[in-house]
């Protein structure tokens, strides 16, 4: 008796469930990195905003107009920075309402935190966000001059 050639249904229904069983694997690990990668990317933008404010107050004694002033490709509507006087010195805040795995984003940057004391007061310096919401990062530093 000659036999066809191909895959008869039963293989292929075999092959199908081997990848599939191999996909199941892999995705959730690769989802579990890309929200790692996501804190890590977070936690940089802040740290290099309020690197970038705290350089400026260095050179200039006083906080940046704008965040053109100090950043260049930043994404305004996912960042900003606030800042208040007090006895204390000069509190400046980074923030962002983008949403990423807290452990992640306090493993890197120890002093973000995912609410904020005493909000009231703040100035927001020009060009990027305005306002908090539920979830927001916030990164502070209180600068003395």
């Amino acid at each position: 008796m000659k036999r066809k050639n191909g895959f008869t249904l039963i293989e292929l229904l075999i092959v199908l469930a081997i990848i599939s069983s191999l996909l199941g694997a892999f995705i959730p690990s690769a989802s579990a990195t890309l929200e790692r990668a996501r804190g890590v990317q977070i936690a940089f933008n802040l740290g290099s905003i309020m690197r970038a404010v705290e350089y400026h107050i260095l050179l200039h004694g006083k906080l940046p107009e704008s965040l053109d002033q100090i950043t260049r490709d930043l994404d305004s509507e996912k960042y900003g920075v606030a800042a208040r006087n007090g006895s204390k010195g000069l509190t400046v805040v980074v923030f962002t309402k983008q949403l990423a795995e807290e452990r992640v984003v306090r493993e890197l940057l120890p002093g973000a935190v995912l609410s904020l004391d005493q909000s009231e007061g703040l100035s927001f310096v020009e060009g990027g966000l305005k306002q908090f919401e539920d979830g927001t990062f916030f990164y502070a530093i209180t600068f003395l001059l």
